[in-house]
């Protein structure tokens, strides 16, 4: 069974955070995906700051974001998506935090998290175990 989603996308707010490459998202569900949707644009670009919304049906498990650079063009353009949340019917929220420059034209995939920093999650830790990065814990 699929429910629609409201889809919200958020640029960073900083300095050519935003692109005027073409942003396409899908869903990734339990039982498939989405059809790949070209997000709507804010007079020709997404700008820092900028926020679009669309609607999907999908039962909802991953995130993949491509974006579609322009050739013709330059400059080198990247994207600093801050983060994409989703809403199911239920009022329920998926959050993507992103916070990743987007410099090409592969697909990128986000998985549901709180989006922490290192110091931040360092807190989370139980009691005697530590945290040197992100890829090592210590008992």
């Amino acid at each position: 069974m699929t429910v629609e989603y409201q889809v919200t996308v958020s640029t960073e707010d900083v300095a050519f955070a935003g692109t005027i490459d073409d942003v396409y998202i899908t869903l990734v569900g339990q039982d498939g995906s989405s059809e790949q949707v070209k997000l709507d644009k804010s007079k020709s670009a997404f700008h820092k700051g900028d926020v679009s919304r669309k609607h999907w049906f999908v039962c909802l498990r991953l995130l993949e974001i491509q974006l579609e650079k322009w050739g013709w063009i330059i400059i080198k353009d990247s994207w600093l998506p801050a983060k994409v949340e989703v809403e199911s019917p239920d009022g329920k929220v998926y959050s993507f935090p992103i916070y990743h420059w987007l410099t090409d034209s592969k697909k990128h995939f986000f998985r549901e998290g709180a989006g922490l920093f290192l110091s931040h999650r360092r807190c989370l830790l139980p009691d005697g175990v530590t945290c040197q990065s992100d890829f090592e814990l210590r008992k």
